[in-house]
């Protein structure tokens, strides 16, 4: 949940900025760096302290990647984080390689935030069938 929303400040679609960092945090790293904790040291780790940024330890993520996710989408203040249309023209979307990933990642992004009955785990991603809702 984007700070704003936890503070309860007026807050507006960049929330859904915030959450798309925040899953490919959580994608990248393996675990939600909110994890374990309760809501009031959410809260208060929100409001005191940095936005969670993914470390990239093992040097695998592209300088593009990270700049994406950390830089970004993960910055508290709203009037500063990115929109739709600068993620979409962000070298790290634009420069894709592989058009097929690239179609396939907006693709995933477009069902996730259309469906809220997406199934993620760890081998595959799958979207609940509307026989399965």
């Amino acid at each position: 949940m984007a700070p704003e929303i936890l503070l309860t400040k007026p807050y507006n679609h960049l929330v859904d900025i915030w959450s798309l960092g925040i899953i490919m945090l959580e994608l990248a790293e393996g675990v939600n760096p909110y994890r374990g904790m309760t809501l009031s040291r959410i809260m208060y780790t929100m409001k005191n302290e940095k936005a969670p940024r993914i470390k990239n330890k093992d040097k695998r993520w592209s300088k593009d990647f990270l700049n994406f996710v950390n830089d970004r989408c993960l910055i508290k203040n709203q009037a500063e984080r990115a929109d739709t249309i600068e993620l979409l023209s962000h070298p790290f979307v634009k420069n894709a390689d592989d058009e097929e990933h690239k179609d396939a990642f907006l693709i995933f992004i477009t069902e996730y935030f259309n469906n809220p009955k997406l199934k993620l785990n760890p081998n595959k991603i799958e979207v609940a069938t509307p026989e399965q809702q």
